[in-house]
């Protein structure tokens, strides 16, 4: 699904444009101003990344996929949205029940797609694409999504108004421009990190923000590499962000400090290191939005003394 003929298949599908039985098709009407030409499609989002898009253009999903790790991920849904278990194996039969007119995904659903597209067109959004550039894939695919659902005009103003967003808090990290900043995930066996470097939208936002990724070593499709600490040594002037998971961070810093390396790496020896709520590293544009601002609020709360 890599173009607008997607868009035009999916607006074509009967399964998509039967159930209210509007002549023309639902999905050729915009929402602005149409309140009583139609109820809005029945949309299932089987991924955080799916569910988030969706609420960012005005979307709100009536089933979605561990909606249990949604909040503390900073992603809000109505308690009236109903779960539908794993993303990579949503419970099908209450799929059939809920029946939905649009699944969304940003997962390869290969193996269930077959089985997703008998209950309804099923939609996928392609973010991570391994070519260092996950924002403007998100950015097009959230426009891609909504031209779909008849919410161009909301998404367009969504893009804009991250960038500008992120352009903002640029201006307010003025003093820290070109800093090198790691930001990763700690474990709690006191070894090793997962660090985000290229092909995350985590790269991408820091370079929007005017820093430098920290890590500049290989990565996989999703833009994450786990590595020993001894793989931090190489910068020395950078900053460390760690994601701080509901307080997990602080049995990892305690095992972490008693490693002599971790002891001797530059960040840590001038606390140059601060916590950052969670967010969905593996996110869509609502998840670049929410980084830049926990980053800036982290950032500004360290040390930059040499």
């Amino acid at each position: 699904m890599a173009d607008g003929r997607d868009n035009e298949a999916f607006k074509a599908s009967p399964a998509f444009l039967s159930r209210r039985g509007c002549v023309g098709g639902l999905l050729a009407l915009p929402f602005f101003g149409l309140a009583h030409a139609a109820p809005p499609p029945r949309v299932v989002a089987l991924d955080k990344v799916a569910a988030h898009s969706l609420l960012a253009i005005g979307v709100t999903p009536v089933a979605a996929g561990a909606i249990s790790s949604y909040e503390r991920l900073g992603i809000t849904l109505p308690s009236t949205v109903i779960e539908i278990g794993v993303p990579v194996e949503p419970n099908l039969e209450l799929l059939q029940q809920i029946s939905p007119d649009l699944n969304v995904t940003h997962f390869n659903m290969n193996r269930v797609e077959p089985l997703l597209r008998r209950i309804a067109p099923t939609f996928t959004m392609r973010i991570y694409r391994g070519d260092g550039r996950t924002y403007s894939h998100a950015a097009s695919e959230l426009e891609r999504l909504a031209a779909v659902l008849g919410r161009s005009a909301v998404a367009r103003e969504y893009v804009r108004h991250v960038e500008r967003s992120i352009l903002m808090n640029r201006q307010r990290l003025a003093d820290l421009h070109n800093r090198p900043v790691f930001v990763c995930q700690l474990s709690d066996n006191g070894r090793n990190v997962t660090v985000f470097g290229k092909n995350s939208i985590i790269d991408d936002v820091l370079a929007q923000l005017g820093l430098n990724n920290a890590w500049s070593g290989a990565t996989g499709l999703y833009g994450q590499a786990n590595i020993g600490v001894e793989g931090l040594t190489a910068v020395t002037d950078a900053v460390l962000v760690y994601i701080d998971y509901e307080g997990e961070a602080g049995h990892a810093l305690k095992r972490l400090g008693q490693s002599p390396i971790w002891n001797h790496l530059g960040f840590v020896k001038r606390n140059r290191l601060s916590p950052i709520k969670p967010f969905d590293v593996y996110g869509g544009l609502p998840t670049a939005a929410r980084f830049s601002d926990l980053l800036v609020a982290a950032l500004l709360n360290v040390g930059q003394d040499e």
